[in-house]
């Protein structure tokens, strides 16, 4: 039985839509546990009933959203706290969604990027 109120930071598996949400609860209390979008609206209630003291762990599936930060918000009794989330998708493998001329990109930001630290060493 836990002892204190307390929301964990969320797991996300990697390139996957699911990410889960645990938090505890030392008594007995109505919860709601809500996601919010960056704007602050929000995007789904997960939990919003009564529950029993305990580890609760609750799986949110955001498949039809897309990849961006949001926060997820719970209320139980007096505890009042919110995090912050960033969900990552991978659409195909990552050979598709390379541009033509990848490695050209990739290469002309290394040299503008080792350019600017020389540079950043002269005193004007």
């Amino acid at each position: 039985m836990p002892e204190e109120y307390a929301l964990a930071l969320n797991y996300l598996y990697p390139f996957n839509p699911d990410t889960e949400i645990a938090f505890s609860l030392p008594g007995a209390s109505k919860v709601t546990l809500t996601v919010y979008n960056i704007l602050g609206q929000i995007v789904n209630v997960l939990v919003n009933y009564d529950m029993q003291p305990s580890h609760h762990l609750v799986t949110w599936n955001a498949g039809d959203l897309s990849s961006w930060i949001y926060f997820y918000r719970i209320v139980a009794r007096e505890f009042i706290t919110m995090k912050r989330m960033h969900l990552l998708k991978r659409k195909g493998s990552c050979r598709e969604e390379r541009p033509p001329g990848f490695k050209i990109y990739v290469s002309i930001f290394i040299r503008m990027s080792q350019s600017i630290r020389m540079h950043s060493t002269f005193e004007f």
